[in-house]
């Protein structure tokens, strides 16, 4: 289960977990974002975790805990996973643009 995922800092200890605030960012959580490109969602903070699903397009999504570079998010059809911090924005995509009345 991806919320389940420890995240450990460089020096190899468990960091603690703020609800309310990310621990890379300082910003709240969760809190709303896009992703850029299409993304990889994986099972944990890691590149090698086993990969859960992929968003082929960019999609808004909700950031819901931080590690390292990477983020938990979940998506519009309620799955969560972990992706790298890299394929964020917080420029709405070109399509939902488009939609917005």
């Amino acid at each position: 289960m991806p919320e389940a995922a420890v995240c450990h800092g460089e020096d190899g200890q468990v960091l603690r977990h703020n609800s309310r605030v990310g621990a890379q960012t300082g910003l709240p959580t969760p809190r709303s974002i896009y992703t850029r490109h299409a993304a990889t969602f994986r099972a944990g903070p890691k590149r090698d975790e086993a990969e859960l699903f992929r968003l082929e397009k960019p999609s808004s999504i909700v950031i819901l805990r931080e590690c390292g570079f990477f983020r938990l998010a979940r998506v519009p059809d309620g799955r969560t996973g972990w992706l790298q911090a890299s394929v964020l924005t917080t420029r709405m995509p070109a399509q939902e643009r488009r939609a917005t009345p």
